[in-house]
């Protein structure tokens, strides 16, 4: 799971562009009051990875539920992040309680980092 698949570097570098971008415009129009931050979202539960495990289990011939237990494992959590966690970063960020949060790079991952 941890192993990053082959030609991942046009993805990875276009990621990291919009990291750098953020912290640039946040720079530029902090002065006006406008925050510039970025979500980063790992694997997040809903349909999209279930069909990413089903092909990871299909390849390794392996069950499903142990590639979803393998993936919690790999998180400090324990587990795969929902999209309400997702959608509670982004809401925290874009409200006052985040006044003075600008040019952050907030990953929702449980705590796991690929790469």
């Amino acid at each position: 799971m941890r192993s990053m698949p082959a030609k991942q570097a046009p993805y990875a570098s276009t990621k990291s562009a919009l990291v750098v971008a953020s912290q640039v415009m946040a720079r530029e129009v902090g002065r006006d009051n406008i925050r510039v931050n970025v979500v980063v979202p790992g694997y997040v539960a809903g349909p999209h990875l279930d069909a990413l495990f089903a092909t990871i289990a299909r390849r390794r011939g392996r069950p499903v539920d142990e590639i979803f237990a393998e993936a919690e494992s790999l998180t400090a959590l324990g587990r795969i992040p929902a999209p309400d966690d997702v959608a509670e970063a982004v809401l925290f960020l874009a409200s006052e309680r985040g006044a003075g949060v600008t040019g952050v790079a907030l990953d929702v991952n449980a705590g796991l980092w690929i790469g």
